[in-house]
């Protein structure tokens, strides 16, 4: 799982990409992102009053999304990667507020097993708390990217984060000498 700070739009993300790190497992990797957002502020206008509110929302979780076409290769990461690319970002259209996600998951040698998908999630109506009013504009962050590599347990992983944010990179040793040290 990686966790973020309230300042950005998703709050954590649980991911799984290849499920054979280890030196006998073999199995069909269904790779798959679950995102927790963070409550979304919002500019709210009443077209006919013209009265202005700002207030916050909680958009629902996706709930274990798994990108469904596989552009190569075949079924199986065997070990290598993937290397995992998420951008999710939440739109308004009138007073509905909709979350958006695009995922991929690239096998990083071999023979470069790709799944991508895009998917939106559950819209949510401002309407319902407010009636009469639309979304004039978001306030909070709306767009968030990650963009990692799912590695086995013995080796070194880079977190890339968004250049607007405070750390740019996450370098992350597991048991790489096989010692219980991380």
């Amino acid at each position: 799982m990686i966790f973020q700070d309230s300042n950005d739009l998703v709050a954590r993300y649980e991911l799984q990409g290849d499920t054979s790190q280890g030196w006998f497992s073999k199995g069909s990797d269904k790779p798959f992102v679950s995102i927790s957002f963070n409550p979304v502020k919002l500019k709210l206008l009443n077209p006919e009053t013209k009265q202005v509110i700002e207030d916050e929302f909680l958009l629902p979780s996706f709930k274990t999304f798994t990108p469904q076409e596989r552009i190569d290769g075949d079924n199986e990461f065997a070990g290598n990667g993937p290397k995992i690319y998420i951008e999710t970002e939440v739109i308004a259209e009138g007073s509905i507020l909709k979350p958006r996600l695009s995922a991929s998951f690239a096998e990083t040698k071999h023979d470069w097993t790709t799944f991508i998908g895009n998917t939106e999630g559950i819209p949510i109506d401002v309407s319902d708390r407010y009636p009469g009013f639309v979304i004039h504009s978001i306030l909070s962050d709306k767009r968030d990217t990650l963009d990692t590599t799912d590695i086995g347990s013995h080796a070194t992983q880079e977190i890339l984060l968004d250049s607007s944010e405070l750390v740019k990179k996450y370098t992350l040793e597991g048991d790489s000498k096989r010692n219980d040290e991380t």
